[in-house]
């Protein structure tokens, strides 16, 4: 460090030696701005922080997927008369948020990071916020060829009858916003449609005669105070059928968020009211070759769905 104040090294020096000793990765200064980070990693990393704490969750998510970290030796310097004075201070909630992720970090394993032939998630991908980041951290833990099995409440025998169906556009939005809680328009969505509907009997019952549970203010009020409050509202974030889904994972590969292809496919039956995928892991290969691997599986599942449906 050269020239920089007092208080400020004593807080640098401090801070890194506990960061030091909690993140282990190899290097001395936790909390250095100035990085290179891979672009596909930088944006699997589903990072929430909008303050000078990115940089200790940055280092926290890298190390989490595994990533190689070093460092390059660079000098702190005080800024001079003719520059902007520093915007950055040491706050409680600054601090805070920097033990936090360091702690976190602490409980993630060194080395290698095990991978896994089978995940398996029955009724839970239609929960997840951010789909492609939920599906891309599922693809890290496991190995190439490795099978996601996926059991989906299918829209039309659920509380999801009156909903429409997921699209791309919301995928990209949560994607993008880097979404790792439900949103405001997905908590609104889930509480004014939700129907109260025996699955099993929605054919004799007609669309017409279905009605929302709540009113659309309660939906309202409990999407407000998910934006007020940062508390996590456990909701339906993706709609979907089983032609639908197929659609959706199309889209998904013609932008290359997809590393996976259909292994196998179960279309809804009725009087189960779900369907079932089994992905399959792609290994490394480039973006045409990925997109054509994809289409074919997908062909199959179309034609899987059209037979048995």
């Amino acid at each position: 460090m050269n020239a920089v104040p007092w208080s400020r090294r004593i807080y640098s020096v401090a801070g890194n030696l506990v960061a030091r000793a909690l993140f282990r990765v190899g290097i001395d200064d936790c909390t250095n701005g100035f990085r290179a980070v891979r672009t596909k990693l930088f944006l699997d990393m589903p990072l929430s922080e909008r303050g000078f704490p990115i940089i200790v969750e940055e280092l926290y998510r890298a190390k989490k997927f595994g990533a190689k970290i070093a460092a390059v030796p660079s000098t702190l310097s005080a800024r001079t008369g003719d520059q902007r004075p520093t915007a950055f201070g040491y706050t409680l909630p600054v601090l805070r948020s920097y033990l936090k992720y360091a702690l976190r970090a602490a409980a993630v394993p060194l080395g290698p990071r095990e991978t896994f032939k089978y995940c398996i998630a029955s009724h839970v991908v239609e929960h997840v916020p951010d789909l492609v980041s939920w599906l891309r951290e599922v693809s890290e833990i496991l190995e190439v060829g490795g099978i996601l099995s996926l059991v989906i409440p299918d829209r039309r025998y659920t509380f999801d009858f009156l909903r429409r169906t997921s699209g791309i556009a919301d995928v990209v939005d949560a994607y993008v916003r880097k979404q790792h809680k439900p949103g405001p328009r997905q908590i609104f969505d889930h509480f004014s449609n939700f129907a109260n509907i025996d699955g099993l009997n929605r054919l004799a019952l007609g669309e017409r005669q279905l009605n929302p549970q709540d009113p659309p203010s309660k939906a309202l009020v409990a999407a407000e105070d998910a934006q007020r409050t940062g508390n996590y509202i456990d909701t339906h974030c993706w709609v979907f059928t089983s032609d639908t889904f197929i659609d959706l994972l199309a889209d998904m590969a013609a932008l290359d968020l997809l590393d996976f292809e259909i292994y196998r496919f179960f279309p809804t039956v009725p009087d189960d009211g779900e369907f079932h995928a089994s992905l399959r892991k792609l290994p490394e290969m480039g973006p045409r070759l990925k997109r054509h691997a994809i289409a074919g599986s997908l062909w199959e599942a179309r034609y899987q769905n059209r037979l048995l449906t």
